[in-house]
């Protein structure tokens, strides 16, 4: 039986992830859901196109939700079953800082990942309780620099199957750490 697949987050990476999923016979369905709605839908669409290009029906469709309302998670959970859910939510995407100006960019840099953490942390944590208060059992895989906020929210007994991405972001500073106490 093929999984029914609950994205939230269709921004950056998650149109992305979105526009993967559709090309390939995987998922039975996908439900993407982010706000602003006339954003979500139009990335939705797009990712129709793109996988009428392919050849592949597009089992996708657009629901607009807003993670930090317990409610409506519950209602959306209730209402579409997901097997798998794949969050993408951030409160900014990581290439953002890149059209700063140098010197607040150079300023960001210096705070290394603790500028990050809480961006990326907050939406995470709001899903991960939601989900633990409408006793969701299935699997939850997150994006947003999972390999810090997975393990803060394993410490709250909230943690989520896995993560995907990130320990480029954080291996320099591992590194310089490992050598300081040697």
């Amino acid at each position: 039986m093929k999984p029914v697949i609950l994205l939230l987050g269709v921004g950056h990476l998650g149109s992305a992830l979105l526009e993967l999923l559709v090309r390939h016979d995987l998922p039975d369905r996908i439900i993407a859901c982010d706000l602003p709605a006339s954003e979500g839908e139009r990335r939705v669409r797009l990712a129709h196109l793109g996988a009428a290009s392919h050849l592949v029906p597009p089992p996708i469709e657009f629901h607009a939700l807003d993670v930090t309302d317990p409610d409506a998670l519950a209602s959306t959970l209730e209402q579409f079953r997901p097997d798998l859910i794949l969050s993408t939510v951030s409160m900014q995407t990581w290439w953002l800082p890149e059209l700063l100006p140098p010197e607040p960019r150079s300023r960001l840099g210096q705070a290394r990942f603790g500028g990050w953490l809480p961006i990326h942390f907050a939406l995470t944590y709001e899903l991960m309780k939601g989900l633990k208060a409408c006793s969701y059992e299935g699997r939850v895989v997150t994006a947003p620099f999972p390999d810090v906020v997975n393990c803060i929210l394993g410490r709250l007994g909230l943690a989520p199957l896995c993560g995907i991405g990130n320990i480029d972001e954080i291996f320099d500073a591992i590194c310089s750490s490992i050598e300081a106490k040697m």
